[in-house]
């Protein structure tokens, strides 16, 4: 088996890759900046010769291909056009290298933070005001456009909370969170586990077929009926420090505030201005945007955006083809994750 990755550098990506290696299938990454192929290719130590660059892979043929990129730090009245200009990268050279069954590595959140009912296996809406929920969106409406009549299967796959050592959100920022005593939420785990994840890419990775009559929609959160207190406490036993659990207003996507708006009209205004309006206009611009620019709040590093999706009381119900499990329960989860906890500094001194 011969696999194409897109954004292997990524948390997610680099699991996939370590399990494909396991397997003793061959992978091609493409990775766009030498400088992150450089810090790549020192993570994966003496296994970096397994892995074939993109630019050096020829001609040669896959039959899987994953796309784990998106577009991040754009400025908004571009990040339409450069998301799909990413998809439609991806799908060209999937095609090019006759890939039969293509995944785009999605997430839960292009429902937004905070659920009204449980989410369907569906189309999502799209929703305005954050850009990690735009961005997904838009990759997923250009993906399965692009797979219109095509000899591939396509298959977007909306990852749950992702748990595991190392996972910046949902371990090593959560274990911050808690060490510094803030409160986090006790609702629906929703969470998947960054192995699990790695082996379902490659269960589907040759199965076109059974894909094509499952339709083009998987949710992986194999332990969404969890409560987050059976991944906090464990946790929390590990740091030696006892959990804090509250409750926050819950977030949503699918409105501009007027802040927010006030920003992208200052960024449009100054794209437009270089070289074409006064200087005292764009120097008005320059003002408004940087007086009123913040970044988009994503999930790392913001203690309140933790607390209020980890209150979620509805369920993210998995929705994955038929006969996988999931090689690793919450136990084997845990265990991993609480000795990556204390490797890494965060147990008792």
């Amino acid at each position: 088996m011969r696999v194409l990755v897109f954004g292997p550098t990524s948390y997610v990506g680099r699991a996939f890759i370590d399990e494909c290696i396991r397997r003793g299938w061959e992978v091609i990454a493409d990775v766009r900046d030498p400088t992150s192929w450089e810090i790549f290719a020192l993570g994966m130590g003496g296994e970096a010769g397994t892995v074939l660059r993109a630019e050096r892979a020829g001609d040669l043929l896959v039959d899987f291909a994953v796309n784990f990129a998106y577009i991040k730090n754009v400025p908004w009245y571009e990040f339409y056009h450069r998301n799909r200009l990413l998809v439609q990268r991806f799908t060209s050279a999937a095609r090019a290298r006759c890939a039969k069954v293509l995944a785009q590595v999605s997430s839960q959140a292009v429902f937004g933070y905070s659920f009204s009912s449980p989410p369907p296996p569906d189309r999502a809406r799209l929703t305005l005001g954050d850009a990690y929920t735009e961005g997904k969106i838009i990759c997923e409406r250009a993906f399965l456009s692009d797979a219109r009549d095509e000899a591939y299967v396509p298959a977007v796959v909306r990852l749950g909370n992702v748990i595991g050592p190392g996972a910046v959100p949902w371990t090593a920022t959560l274990a911050t969170t808690m060490l510094l005593g803030m409160s986090v939420g006790s609702g629906r785990a929703n969470a998947t586990y960054v192995g699990n994840i790695a082996d379902y890419l490659c269960y589907i990775a040759s199965r076109p077929e059974a894909l094509r009559l499952f339709g083009p929609f998987h949710h992986l959160a194999e332990f969404s009926s969890v409560r987050w207190r059976e991944i906090v406490d464990p946790m929390c036993e590990t740091m030696r420090i006892m959990p804090s659990y509250g409750s926050n207003p819950p977030l949503t996507a699918g409105h501009l505030s007027l802040p927010a708006l006030a920003r992208g009209c200052g960024r449009y205004v100054a794209g437009l201005s270089r070289d074409r309006l006064p200087t005292w206009l764009t120097n008005i611009a320059s003002a408004l945007r940087s007086r009123l620019a913040t970044p988009y709040s994503t999930l790392s590093g913001n203690a309140r955006t933790l607390a209020a999706i980890m209150n979620e009381q509805y369920e993210f119900h998995p929705h994955v083809l038929n006969g996988w499990r999931p090689p690793a329960d919450l136990s084997i989860a845990l265990d991993l994750i609480c000795s990556w906890l204390e490797d890494a500094g965060y147990g008792p001194l």
